[in-house]
């Protein structure tokens, strides 16, 4: 038993020693190395060696995000590298690239510098809520004296509607219903409407203008609706609701302006109109 034991420990200590005198292989080197600004990334790219004598490629670079030393291991079938998570308020990052040997033994060290493009700005949009309406908040440059109160907008009633002048001596188109939100809007926000139930006497908007003001005199335009653009529901009894949208600047005011309906008649109707506002998140990596 001890001659065994022995003989173990010798073929053991011949391996150690075997290991130990292990020639180190020295690495074929990568060339061509470039880099190329991405929005919040730099990519690298490099050739590879014809003869393939290396077992990888060692990427290290200092990340000023996080205020560490990084790496990278690429396999020997790699030559492309997304760097992610940069800024370009860091201005130059520097790269090195070094082939590593299946013994460890590392190539020449290669250097590439690059900026990075900004990094893209992510809007998280919140829960969007009605505004509370009151008949008081509301007003037209052409209420029909004979039917269709503008109250009727906001009484939560589907059978009862809006109708502009449509008798007489009426104004000129575009007719419009102006809303005191009774708050600044600063965030995302969209808005739905009904048409009147009725399918013999519906007058619908297929082309209307949302604009918004702050004073209820000086107005811009938020935005233009078109039937052929945002597919608007002429049917009778139908609800239709925009897309959100962002605020382009502040409004407490909005008219809802119509430039022309279906029916191709220079007056319109509609049955309910709600506005909604939201809260939105706004996270710009570049200025947190």
């Amino acid at each position: 038993m001890k001659k065994i034991a022995f003989l173990l420990i010798f073929v053991a200590a011949l391996f150690l020693i075997s290991c130990n005198n292990e020639t180190p292989i020295v690495p074929s080197d990568i060339s061509n190395v470039r880099a190329e600004p991405r929005p919040g990334g730099i990519f690298l790219q490099w050739d590879k060696p014809a003869d393939m004598n290396f077992d990888h490629v060692r990427i290290t670079w200092f990340d000023p995000l996080h205020q560490v030393e990084r790496f990278w291991l690429s396999s020997i079938y790699g030559d492309t590298l997304l760097i992610p998570d940069t800024r370009a308020k860091f201005g130059t990052y520097t790269f090195t690239l070094q082939t590593v040997s299946v013994t460890g033994t590392k190539g020449t060290p290669l250097q590439i510098t690059s900026v990075s493009l900004p990094a893209p700005i992510t809007t998280i949009l919140g829960t969007l809520n009605a505004v509370p309406l009151t008949a008081e908040q509301l007003s037209t440059n052409a209420q029909d004296p004979g039917e269709g109160p503008i109250a009727n907008l906001v009484d939560g009633n589907a059978a009862t509607f809006f109708h502009s002048s449509w008798r007489g001596d009426r104004p000129p188109m575009p007719h419009w219903i102006q809303v005191d939100l009774g708050v600044e809007v600063t965030t995302n926000h969209y808005y739905r409407i009904w048409t009147r139930n009725r399918a013999a006497s519906q007058q619908v908007p297929v082309d209307f203008d949302l604009l918004g003001s702050m004073d209820g005199d000086t107005w811009f335009l938020l935005r233009n609706f078109t039937q052929a653009e945002d597919d608007l529901n002429t049917g009778a009894g139908a609800e239709w609701t925009s897309e959100s949208f962002m605020v382009t600047q502040p409004f407490r005011y909005i008219r809802y302006s119509v430039n022309v309906v279906h029916t191709g008649n220079t007056f319109f109707n509609m049955s309910g109109f709600r506005f909604y506002v939201g809260t939105v998140t706004i996270i710009d990596p570049e200025n947190p």
